[in-house]
């Protein structure tokens, strides 16, 4: 919840600093639900009540607001918030008219409030995509007889984390799992063209599991995205490409589903429809975007942002 900015004739305590820092180290530290990156913080709570709140102390919560205002916009946080330097600087409520609000208690509630609505969000710059962490492959299915009917190949992956501390940070950083998937073929099987073709083109060929996805999935598998083959050859339109995952203690279960759900054709060496197989490979490959940030801050120096180890993938 926002923090609301201080009248300027009021008198600030260390409560009032306590205020913000609880909310910086609610989205920087260990949190809960949707807050927290499980980061370390530098900021100290001070004693409630009247007692005073040192430069020192604000040089800290300008180190802890800083690792995520970095995380999150890309930018350096002296455009927004100075650093009090030394115990002459009187940390007051401040006007945005004040030529030193930078430094006052309001400016730094106002980026307090802000790193609080923007926290699920990151800045590319603070990320590293790593494309291939897993792939899987298959080759050569479906029916190929005299059948007709639908035909679905799997493949599975499971995406381990250490803690569910540890997935539930990954996701709030903006880390995400990126589903890549292809059908590889040359030939002159049309259904085979069309598999390549259509899976080609699905989301510009990759499926984000991220926050907005994590925070929907049960111990259940549920579909949360499916893609026809419809667009290319018509005759193969009753095809399909559908990702489940569900959650599986601390670790996410993904399963792929190619459905080759096409009827087959007739002609007039078979009563019934020939369904012809998928010939080419067909691969998953998932990538994973992790938080690795980095700032080299002119007050503070190189530092970490927010960093967070990225998940194995099998």
């Amino acid at each position: 919840m926002a923090i609301s900015s201080r009248n300027t004739t009021q008198t600030l305590t260390a409560s009032h600093y306590n205020e913000i820092r609880n909310q910086v180290v609610k989205v920087l530290g260990t949190g809960s639900g949707d807050y927290g990156y499980g980061q370390p913080t530098v900021s100290s709570t001070r004693a409630s009540g009247s007692h005073l709140v040192s430069a020192v102390d604000m040089q800290n919560l300008r180190k802890d607001i800083m690792k995520a205002y970095y995380h999150q916009e890309g930018l350096q946080l002296t455009s927004v918030l100075e650093n009090p330097i030394a115990n002459t600087d009187v940390v007051r409520a401040g006007a945005v008219s004040d030529a030193d609000y930078k430094k006052t208690h309001n400016a730094f509630v106002q980026i307090a409030n802000q790193i609080e609505t923007n926290r699920l969000t990151a800045h590319y710059s603070q990320m590293t995509l790593l494309p291939g962490a897993a792939s899987k492959s298959n080759s050569n299915w479906g029916q190929g007889t005299v059948s007709g009917g639908s035909h679905t190949m799997s493949i599975s992956h499971t995406i381990s984390f250490t803690s569910a501390n540890h997935r539930r940070w990954f996701f709030n950083a903006a880390g995400n799992i990126r589903i890549y998937t292809s059908h590889s073929y040359s030939g002159t099987s049309a259904k085979a063209e069309d598999w390549k073709q259509f899976l080609a083109n699905s989301v510009n060929n990759q499926v984000p599991i991220n926050y907005g996805i994590f925070n929907q999935l049960t111990t259940s598998y549920k579909t949360f995205y499916q893609r026809n083959a419809g667009g290319y050859n018509s005759v193969y339109n009753d095809n399909y490409w559908r990702v489940n995952a569900r959650l599986n203690g601390n670790n996410i279960d993904i399963v792929q589903e190619y459905v080759d759900a096409d009827v087959g054709w007739v002609n007039r060496f078979w009563i019934a429809a020939y369904d012809e197989p998928v010939i080419g490979t067909t691969t998953s490959s998932l990538g994973v975007y992790y938080p690795t940030g980095l700032i080299t801050d002119p007050v503070h120096g190189t530092m970490a942002t927010v960093q967070i180890d990225p998940p194995t993938i099998s």
